[in-house]
């Protein structure tokens, strides 16, 4: 079975995004920059017009929803 590391959000070629920021949110990662980085990655996994708004709408969801995923200690 395939891990879906983008959650909520379909798999791209920012997929190893995804997965580096669900390492961030379970190692503690400051959430905020865990999250710039994340869009700054989807951004630059493949620079067109619509993977800077897949990056937005990414960081957006994460900036709203993704502290019910952050692990907090």
């Amino acid at each position: 079975m395939k891990e879906n590391y983008c959650t909520f959000f379909f798999e791209g070629t920012w997929t190893e995004c995804c997965r580096i920021h669900d390492i961030a949110y379970e190692t503690q990662v400051d959430k905020k920059q865990a999250d710039i980085d994340l869009f700054n990655c989807v951004r630059e996994a493949d620079p067109t017009a619509v993977t800077w708004i897949v990056a937005a709408l990414m960081f957006a969801g994460v900036s709203l929803f993704g502290s019910r995923f952050y692990r907090k200690k």
